[in-house]
């Protein structure tokens, strides 16, 4: 069996898919957030929708990386 963990925090969203039976990591892909540029001073703050993609294009990068082996 195949999983995929995701990892998305302020920086960067991360999925990997792992063999669950060997530990191996079959595939990855990784997507950085920035931030909403020309807030005042001392502002930090980012749009939940780059989360969202993020998420959606690295488990589809790793799909298209674990190519066939996704539906075996």
């Amino acid at each position: 069996m195949i999983a995929l963990g995701i990892d998305s925090g302020t920086q960067s969203t991360k999925t990997i898919a792992l063999d669950c039976e060997t530990g191996e990591i079959l595939a990855s892909a990784a997507q950085a957030h920035g931030l909403i540029e020309e807030l005042p001073p001392g502002h930090l703050e980012q749009e939940p929708k780059v989360w969202t993609d993020a998420v959606e294009a690295t488990v589809q990068e790793v799909l298209k990386k674990l190519g066939r082996r996704r539906t075996g």
